[in-house]
């Protein structure tokens, strides 16, 4: 049996065709490994498997379809870009401040 998975736009597949080997009984786990190459973090996405016979004389297949859902994002940076950014301006805003009344400072310094 051979095993592919079809992506939406956004979600690659990592592998091609896995060839499984099927038991007459019982049920088969197989891993199909998938990466997200575009899509928003946090987004579902369709994903269709097709299983199909390709060594038989009279070729067999099937469809299953899926969701897949894209893991929000891991990192902390995200929720501090605004707090980083606001931080950043008055930090701007205090060396602009400072030096502004650095200069009339020693204005008044130099004509004493």
């Amino acid at each position: 049996m051979r095993l592919r998975a079809l992506t939406a736009r956004g979600i690659r597949s990592e592998s091609g065709p896995i060839d499984l080997v099927v038991p007459a009984r019982g049920e088969l786990r197989a891993d199909v490994p998938l990466a997200r190459a575009g899509a928003t973090r946090g987004t579902e996405h369709p994903l269709l498997l097709v299983a199909e016979t390709p060594d038989l004389e009279i070729s067999r297949s099937a469809v299953a379809a899926a969701n897949v859902t894209v893991a929000s994002d891991p990192s902390r940076l995200p929720g501090l870009r605004m707090p980083l950014l606001g931080l950043g301006i008055l930090l701007v805003a205090f060396a602009l401040a400072f030096e502004a009344w650095k200069a009339t400072h020693a204005g008044r310094h130099d004509s004493a």
